[in-house]
């Protein structure tokens, strides 16, 4: 994972690098009043570290694999800025990666509780809803099945797991300020996310007896292209 990051960690700082080079020969006489917003991901940037610890007991009792608690997702952002509030949509494309995928749909607001000349520090709050699945391998080398029943055997498989709800997010982001009217900014936020409730696993392709119940609580990190129109 540390070679994977790497390349987007010194990509962030050459960003930095030549936003404060352009900000030493360039200044906004006073700061834009408001703005339009969206932000972009940077693959492989934007992960948490989730919190599963009934389903993670259950798949290590039955050695299957092992449960990967790092999560990766792509969100998109957009919205709308006064001089200190922010008010955006915030949604993550349930796209499948290392056999587990994470999407969500959130409302948010954030409030600048710190300004310097070249950046701005945001509390950042969210709410909405979720949506995480993941599947895991069941191997049996030694298991003998005709070609007939190769697709239909219930022994052998991947099976489907889903957990969804309703959640909470709270963070601190980092952003450069807007120089100029179209203005492309870097944006970091760390935080975490936690469900409302504890809720059962489901599965889209059978009933669960029993299943067990967890509340969904991630750690994470995000960068992100700020690109804005502002006024």
């Amino acid at each position: 994972m540390k070679k994977t990051i790497y390349p987007f960690f010194v990509l962030f700082l050459l960003v930095q690098s030549l936003a404060a080079q352009v900000d030493s020969v360039y200044q906004e006489p006073s700061e834009w009043k408001s703005g339009f917003f969206i932000r972009v991901p940077l693959p492989y940037i934007n992960y948490g570290i989730a919190s599963f610890p009934h389903m993670r007991q259950e798949i290590k009792a039955a050695k299957v694999d092992n449960f990967d608690r790092i999560i990766y997702f792509f969100p998109f952002e957009a919205g709308w800025r006064t001089r200190d509030w922010l008010f955006g949509l915030n949604v993550a494309l349930p796209l499948a990666y290392r056999k587990q995928s994470f999407a969500f749909a959130t409302a948010s607001i954030e409030r600048a509780v710190l300004k310097t000349r070249n950046y701005r520090v945001n509390l950042f709050v969210s709410g909405g809803y979720y949506e995480y699945a993941f599947s895991y391998t069941r191997k049996d080398p030694n298991q003998q099945i005709s070609t007939q029943n190769l697709f239909s055997s219930s022994l052998i498989g991947s099976p489907e797991l889903m957990h969804k709800g309703g959640m909470m997010n709270v963070g601190l982001a980092l952003m450069s300020l807007e120089k100029r009217r179209v203005s492309m900014s870097s944006y970091a936020r760390i935080g975490y996310s936690f469900g409302f409730k504890s809720t059962r696993w489901t599965s889209p392709t059978a009933t669960i007896i029993a299943a067990p119940s967890d509340r969904f609580g991630m750690a994470y990190i995000q960068y992100l292209f700020h690109l804005s129109r502002n006024k």
